[in-house]
């Protein structure tokens, strides 16, 4: 993750994590930034900087296996809604 984005992460309005938009189906979750729409390697990093987390807080929190949060970060597979409301849970009683 790049300072860069990092910056742009803090500096973002709002992170939401949603159901409620036409990128979401099945149940799972899409994450915005200030409204745009993110893809899920930028959305968990996004939520992760954020929170302030690094990947054994995520695999912690969510009861994953950093295996498993490391291919979540890395793109060979997809975010699970379970990971999402975690993150979305968080970020409200931040």
């Amino acid at each position: 993750m790049s300072d860069h984005f990092i910056q742009e992460v803090i500096e973002a309005e709002t992170i939401t994590i949603t159901t409620d938009h036409e990128a979401s189906s099945y149940g799972v979750p899409v994450c915005l930034i200030d409204g745009e729409l993110q893809d899920d390697v930028d959305g968990l990093r996004a939520c992760m900087a954020a929170l302030g987390w690094k990947q054994a807080d995520l695999a912690e929190r969510t009861g994953k296996t950093l295996p498993a949060v490391g291919s979540y970060l890395y793109n060979r597979r997809p975010v699970p809604a379970e990971v999402w409301l975690v993150l979305r849970d968080a970020l409200r009683e931040k």
